[in-house]
Parts: C-alpha cells; structure tokens; sequence
C-alpha cells in the first residue's frame, strides 16, 4: 500500500498479469508424526513495487477488479511447478469462488494434471451461488482434482460451505490452532472437526502450525497433516 494511486497500481498489475510475473513459492504439508512430505500449498509473491505484500496485491486486485485475472496468473505459473514438488503429492492452489465461476482458461485447464491439484477455495467475498460453483468445480473434480476448504473455523458460514461444497480436505484456520495446546475451548473445536471429518471421510489439515507444543496437541487430537513455520517454510521450488 502507502501512497501509491490507483492508476499506478492498475498498470502495474496489469503489467504483472500480462507478463505472468508471479513467483511461486511451495510451502510443504506434512505427516506431523514423522515429518513426510505429503503436499505443497503454492504461495504467490509479486514484484516488491509500491502495492506491497501478497495479501495487499490480492485485495488491490479485488478492489480494481482485476482479482480473476491475477488468481489466473498465479494459476498459470503455480501449474509450471507441479512436476517439480515430488512424484504423487499434490498442489494446494488458492482459487477464489469467483474465478472459478467465471471460468479458467481452457488452455490452462488442459494443461494441467488435476489429479496432483488441490483447489484451495479463498474467500476474499462470499460465496453467493453453490451451484454455479458446484458447476464450475465438477469437470476439475472429475479431472481428479480435490477441493479443500481454506480458514475453517467453527462458524456458520464454514459449516454451511461444508455442507454446500463437500470438500476433500478441510484446512483448520492458524485462528484456532495458534495455542491450541494452551487453550480447551480451540481443543474442543478442532476435536470436533476430527470427528465431523472422519464421519465424512475427509482430510484435516491444521494451518499455522508454530510450536512444538502444539504438533504434540495436534498429534493428541488426531489430526496427523499439518503446514506451518514449525514444519517448513514456503521456499522457492527447484525446477530441473
């Protein structure tokens, strides 16, 4: 942010866009028991110009219109890394309702094996239409791709995405698991969830993970995947 104008940061962006200047970064998910990779979440970062960090580039998108663009730049170059996060682990990809809904490019949706994607469901607005999205999900899921549930916490709205998208894999906001350890009530939420996902045959994944004490109580409660500074940091990905 700071004291950038609109118009600057417009063409900035869509300089950025044009050119699929995005990095990605993979940070790892893994086996908190014994540290095994098991995925990757891709992060991405942008030029250092005057917007700022990721989540302000996102939200400057958003405000100019130009979100669906820019997750489908990030799309685009996340894509080119599949190969590189080892044989049989999956892509979590941050895709917004709205993006998805609009449509990816079909290049991009062809080039791509969905069977080593997760798509991660951002929600920087909130979703107005399930079954447009339900639509717009179907061919990937039937690609092989998963859908994951990104900062659920216990609220309605979580539960009733749940309820509306039927993810693969739930993913425990940072919110709930920073503490945990310390804390019976974000204890209780998440054995909850642990209980909810088994019945429904999904994925946990604790966000955030930052402390050791809390792999432990993690561990305690079932939940087994997790990503956090604890257990790797995001990282440039090495391509051949």
């Amino acid at each position: 942010g700071g004291t950038a104008n609109p118009d600057e940061v417009r063409a900035i962006m869509i300089d950025t866009i044009e050119a699929d200047r995005v990095t990605i970064v993979v940070q790892p998910v893994v086996d908190m028991r014994d540290g095994r990779p098991l995925g990757g979440e891709a992060l991405a970062r942008f030029p250092d110009t005057v917007i700022g960090p990721t989540a302000a580039w996102f939200a400057a998108a958003l405000e100019l219109g130009l979100l669906e663009e820019l997750e489908r730049a990030a799309l685009r170059c996340a894509a080119r890394v599949i190969d590189s996060i080892g044989a049989g682990l999956r892509l979590s990809i941050n895709l917004s309702p709205s993006t998805l809904v609009a449509g990816l490019p079909p290049d991009v949706v062809s080039g791509i094996d969905w069977t080593r994607v997760v798509i991660e469901l951002t929600e920087h607005v909130p979703v107005v239409d399930y079954e447009a999205l339900n639509a717009a999900l179907a061919p990937l899921r039937e690609a092989g791709a998963w859908v994951a549930i990104d900062d659920t916490g216990a609220g309605f709205a979580s539960l009733s995405h749940i309820m509306n998208i039927r993810p693969d894999v739930i993913k425990v906001d940072i919110g709930i698991i920073r503490g945990i350890d310390a804390d019976p009530v974000r204890a209780a939420v998440v054995a909850m969830l642990v209980e909810f996902s088994e019945g429904l045959g999904l994925t946990l994944v604790a966000e955030g993970v930052s402390t050791e004490a809390e792999r432990r109580a993690l561990l305690d409660l079932g939940v087994f995947e997790g990503q956090g500074f604890l257990l790797g940091r995001p990282g440039p990905v090495v391509t051949d």
